[in-house]
């Protein structure tokens, strides 16, 4: 009982004040950083899309009380009512800790190095001011109680310490300016390719390729409007682009004044890449669906496959887009690793691609036309349809059923689009591109057919049901791939691989 009665007045110690005060920090950073969680919290915690902004206050909340605690007198911590908020603050601060652990790290799912490292690749940016907010009220736990000598050493480390927090962005900062992505050659429709790269910050970009003999330079602008930003776009016509050798060029905005570029760094220049425009029936076709930011491992299994001539992106890239990185990072720097740059990609969105404070930018930073639209490549007509919503239906408290949509004209304008295009050619192969409920979205590997008088068919013709592939255990794990062989003699064939190399399916149609 005295063990508990000390482990409970320790609480409330200037130490235990602290101490508490930085699990409420860290659990700030741990939540801020584990933005690729926020859209299943959003599907599956109360409140919705409302949980991490109230847990974040919550946070703050346990922090200030906290802090406050650590600089009252002593003769007021022994106020009763005071410390009974402490002991609660206390408590929260651990829970929340605990919580955000175990979100920013996958430990719910086990304790895997790969996890690991995945949290601590979206928590590093952070550190820096992380370190600060814990280490500035250190000096308040440790100043009053410690002998001279120890005083300056502490200080000295805490000098260091805090000085490093604040130089880091600058030394981030004046890192090399470099691309962030290879090029990703997007196939629009409409005879169009969209040309895409990054860079690590902002810049202005440059397309060049080789067309008749002739180099054509096009500078990524809007009506006349040079653009500045980190990501790049080019529309180039597919007749002038197949089998060219193009290269990016950027170079970084350094200043700006009265909206003129006063100060431009030297320019870099990427690697020249041969693209190969193929327009046979034959296609080797990479599909990859559902990798939930798990972009490294997309990579890894693309290379068991044998080399595509389209790749086909078939929507949930990450658990919402909520940051430019993670656009740049699981879509552009994805599709480019996996063409090499020298084939062209399709891009459908998923219901997860239309979540996160930069789903609006994925528009017009992939250049896309529209997110419904058709590609033919040979005698092979892609139909791309747009799975940015899910319209299911949903019990409300009052016990109705809804239909879920937060923007039914943009489902309404889509099926108008569909009815109102010409039907596939005679002989013509015909691929439906669409994250839900086609290819993607089940985190599958399969294939099944479905004959026309199949009782819960969803469609009165018969047509193959690809499940591209996705993340082995939910949203983490390893990820699997598939490609779809398409032959003149009008054989198709299945593969599939999970990143690790195990084949997971040979089946020919």
């Amino acid at each position: 009982m005295r063990i508990l009665k000390r482990f409970g007045a320790s609480f409330h110690t200037r130490v235990g004040s602290f101490v508490f005060f930085a699990l409420a920090a860290i659990a700030f950073f741990f939540l801020r950083s584990a933005s690729w969680a926020y859209g299943w919290i959003a599907e599956y915690y109360p409140l919705g899309e409302a949980f991490v902004p109230t847990v974040m206050v919550l946070i703050a909340v346990c922090a200030v009380f906290a802090l406050v605690f650590l600089l009252l007198p002593a003769r007021r911590k022994e106020n009763r009512t005071l410390r009974i908020i402490h002991t609660v603050v206390c408590v929260l601060s651990g829970v929340l800790f605990a919580y955000t652990t175990i979100l920013a790290f996958g430990v719910d799912q086990g304790i895997a190095l790969y996890r690991l490292q995945n949290g601590w690749n979206y928590l590093w940016p952070y550190l820096p001011a992380l370190g600060l907010a814990v280490g500035a009220p250190f000096a308040f736990v440790v100043f009053p109680r410690l002998k001279k000598k120890a005083q300056v050493i502490t200080a000295l480390v805490l000098t260091v310490a805090l000085s490093a927090a604040v130089i880091a962005p600058f030394v981030v900062r004046n890192l090399p300016f470099e691309f962030s992505t290879n090029p990703l050659v997007l196939d629009i429709g409409d005879g169009y390719y969209s040309v895409v790269f990054a860079t690590n910050r902002d810049s202005v970009g440059y397309l060049v390729y080789v067309f008749d003999g002739d180099e054509i330079v096009v500078a990524n602008a809007f009506a006349g409007a040079a653009h500045m930003g980190r990501v790049h776009n080019f529309q180039v016509p597919r007749a002038q682009f197949d089998g060219s050798t193009f290269h990016v060029v950027a170079r970084e905005v350094l200043s700006m004044e009265r909206g003129y570029l006063l100060n431009l760094s030297a320019e870099i220049q990427s690697p020249a890449f041969q693209f190969r425009g193929h327009e046979s029936d034959e296609l080797n076709i990479l599909l990859a669906s559902d990798w939930h930011g798990l972009s490294d491992k997309l990579v890894a299994v693309s290379e068991y496959f044998p080399q595509p001539d389209l790749l086909v992106m078939l929507g949930d890239v990450a658990n919402g887009l909520h940051s430019e990185d993670d656009f740049i990072r699981h879509i552009i720097w994805a599709g480019a690793e996996v063409t090499g740059s020298v084939v062209p990609a399709i891009f459908a969105r998923g219901n997860h691609d239309a979540r996160g404070a930069y789903a609006s930018h994925v528009f017009p930073g992939l250049g896309l036309r529209s997110f419904y639209y058709q590609v033919q490549r040979g005698n092979i007509l892609f139909t791309v349809i747009d799975s940015a919503e899910d319209w299911s239906a949903r019990r409300m408290a009052d016990g109705r059923d809804v239909v879920h949509s937060q923007n039914a004209a943009h489902l309404n304008q889509q099926i108008d689009w569909l009815a109102q295009l010409e039907p596939p050619e005679e002989g013509q192969l015909h691929f439906a591109v669409v994250h839900i409920p086609l290819s993607g979205h089940w985190h599958g590997l399969a294939s099944q057919f479905f004959p026309a008088n199949y009782e819960h068919a969803r469609f009165q013709v018969p047509h193959s049901l690809f499940f591209a592939g996705g993340p082995t255990d939910g949203y983490t794990g390893d990820v699997r791939a598939s490609m779809v062989q398409v032959r003149a003699d009008g054989t198709v064939r299945l593969l599939g691989y999970i990143s690790t190399g195990v084949q997971t399916q040979d089946r020919l149609w």
